[in-house]
């Protein structure tokens, strides 16, 4: 049961760090595709926290809140690159760079703890990967 709050803990947290990095860039959006297809992921993102939630209820666990901290970081980095470069192309390169980022830590986490997790719980963070591959090649038409 550890072993699974840790694992369901971890996807939670790139979930909510998914949603972040969008909310915090949506506004900076110009094309409206784009901007669309921001928000359709950012809709993705939070289907997925709450298929991780109900694993969580399910091992005695909640959703946790995300660290303001880290928030605040993240809020602050993503605003101060759009100042820099506000283009399609350089947004989509951070949506596409984050995609990357949530597909070594899934890796990391499936090669750590798939045997240690029951399948039904190991098999979201393969849903998260093809989810962030999907991510990846919606975005390259803007890069």
């Amino acid at each position: 049961m550890k072993n699974s709050v840790k694992f369901l803990t971890s996807i939670e947290d790139a979930m909510q760090m998914g949603m972040l990095a969008i909310d915090s860039i949506k506004d900076q959006i110009q094309d409206d595709e784009l901007k669309q297809l921001a928000t359709s992921q950012h809709e993705e993102y939070a289907i997925m926290l709450g298929k991780v939630g109900e694993q969580l209820v399910k091992n005695g666990e909640q959703i946790k809140k995300s660290n303001k901290v880290v928030d605040g970081m993240l809020t602050a980095m993503t605003k101060m690159r759009t100042l820099v470069n506000s283009s399609n192309s350089s947004i989509a390169e951070m949506f596409v760079e984050g995609s990357n980022a949530g597909i070594i830590e899934m890796h990391k986490l499936i090669n750590e703890y798939e045997n240690k997790v029951d399948s039904e719980i190991s098999r979201l963070a393969y849903e998260v990967i093809s989810f962030e591959q999907n991510n990846i090649q919606q975005m390259v038409q803007y890069l």
